[in-house]
């Protein structure tokens, strides 16, 4: 039986997954414009992974989204 402090666990630790991956993504000027929970894939280890960048945007700091990231895909490994 999974404890109820092991879940809050895994979910904190699914939270920072995404939180780091979406750093990544804002680091290198792309915004995923798409985030949602079927978006969020888990590996075998248990780290999230965000998925589905079709709808992303590539930005710069002075303006809104200026071009569409295609053929793209990013996986963080934190």
């Amino acid at each position: 039986m999974v404890s109820v402090t092991s879940c809050s666990f895994r979910g904190a630790g699914i939270a920072l997954d995404i939180a780091k991956g979406l750093h990544f993504l804002h680091s290198h000027h792309v915004m995923h414009l798409d985030l949602k929970s079927p978006n969020i894939l888990l590996a075998l280890d248990g780290t999230a992974k965000i998925a589905d960048v079709g709808m992303s945007r590539m930005f710069t700091t002075r303006s809104l989204p200026v071009a569409k990231v295609s053929d793209f895909f990013l996986s963080f490994n934190g």
